[in-house]
């Protein structure tokens, strides 16, 4: 039994290893689109604090939109 449990995250992979243990998720210098990931934020369940900082590169892309699923997250 663990008294402490890890609860920040800064990676999708780390993350989805215990995606109901993830609070917080710290995604920095992305440099990938998130486009077809939107799935992936609604497995984090406990999620109440989301950091997104993207490579500077990737705001000049025409496709770089943030999924809709981000806006569905409740905590």
């Amino acid at each position: 039994m663990y008294l402490f449990k890890k609860t920040k995250f800064s990676s999708f992979e780390e993350a989805l290893l215990k995606p109901e243990n993830c609070r917080e998720l710290q995604l920095m210098n992305l440099n990938e689109n998130l486009i077809g990931k939107g799935g992936i934020f609604l497995k984090f369940v406990n999620l109440e604090k989301l950091d997104i900082q993207a490579d500077s590169k990737i705001y000049n892309l025409l496709e770089f939109v943030l999924p809709e699923e981000i806006g569905q997250l409740k905590k």
